[in-house]
């Protein structure tokens, strides 16, 4: 059997979510790297694919669900936004835990047929 090369994903659940214990001093504006500057703005995302648990997808939802405001507080910066500063116009993140975008998705097919 070949690799599946397109297969559909279903958005189980999409929401806000800001992190559960921000960091001492927040909000807090972090300069850009000049890697960053050189690369020009763009988003972040961050995917995890997991397997399927014994419980089932729902299960796997509600734990991913419960556990990303405790990540996002590891990982402050994924709770900022990018903006320019007002002096002289460099982009900076500002982590002002305004909040972050949680989807949770399900495909129907096993992690071992995709290429």
């Amino acid at each position: 059997m070949s690799p599946l090369w397109c297969f559909e994903v279903e958005v189980a659940a999409q929401t806000l979510v800001r992190a559960s214990d921000p960091p001492p001093g927040f909000p807090v504006v972090l300069p850009f790297s000049n890697l960053d500057l050189i690369l020009n703005s763009f988003n972040i995302s961050l995917i995890m694919v997991n397997p399927s648990p014994a419980a089932g997808f729902p299960a796997l939802a509600v734990a991913v669900r419960a556990s990303f405001p405790m990540f996002l507080s590891r990982f402050f910066p994924f709770v900022g936004r990018v903006v320019a500063d007002g002096d002289i116009g460099i982009p900076e993140i500002t982590c002002n835990n305004t909040d972050a975008e949680l989807m949770v998705a399900h495909a129907s097919v096993a992690l071992m047929d995709v290429d």
